[in-house]
């Protein structure tokens, strides 16, 4: 008698409107307007990945204030719990991307890498530059890795998006 076995989903399917936003992400050329239009990207996150963020939010806020109990201020502590919220946040908009390519195991590495890569230019260069460094690391990591374009383009300007939100539009 044999049995027939779902197989196992590593990442949930994105929904439709997931689907749109990722299939527009891919198609669109960065551009500092793009950029600074973020209201799409907030659409890759839905109410499963809601829960993870302030689950993960709280786990690794507690470590980090148990670790450090004594050895940081609290300004720095507040400044951590920052960065902590921007990653979390990246990594959930990440794995809904990579759900929709199909993307997992160390592939996936190379995107999430990616994801941070541009928060950080999205940090510390100045807005008329972000363009240049964002398309010239999207070349550095096709060309370094052999990746998708169109899945680069679409991580970039996901974490681009998300990334200026927290720097610029939340305390």
């Amino acid at each position: 008698m044999e049995q027939f076995f779902e197989p196992i989903k590593v990442l949930p399917l994105p929904t439709k409107t997931q689907e749109k936003i990722i299939e527009s992400l891919s198609r669109k050329e960065i551009t500092l307007d793009e950029v600074l239009n973020y209201q799409d990207a907030l659409y890759l996150i839905d109410k499963r990945a809601i829960k993870i963020y302030v689950r993960e939010f709280k786990r690794r806020s507690a470590k980090f204030r148990h670790k450090f109990e004594g050895q940081m201020d609290e300004i720095q502590i507040e400044s951590y719990e920052h960065f902590i919220k921007l990653k979390i946040l990246l990594e959930e908009a990440v794995k809904a991307i990579l759900s929709y390519y199909n993307i997992v195991g160390s592939q996936s590495i190379i995107y999430h890498t990616l994801a941070m890569k541009i928060a950080k230019i999205i940090k510390s260069v100045h807005p008329r530059q972000w363009e240049n460094f964002i398309k010239r690391e999207i070349q550095v990591w096709k060309l370094r890795f052999n990746a998708d374009e169109r899945i680069l383009r679409a991580v970039a300007l996901a974490a681009a998006k998300l990334a200026f939100r927290h720097y610029y539009h939340t305390k």
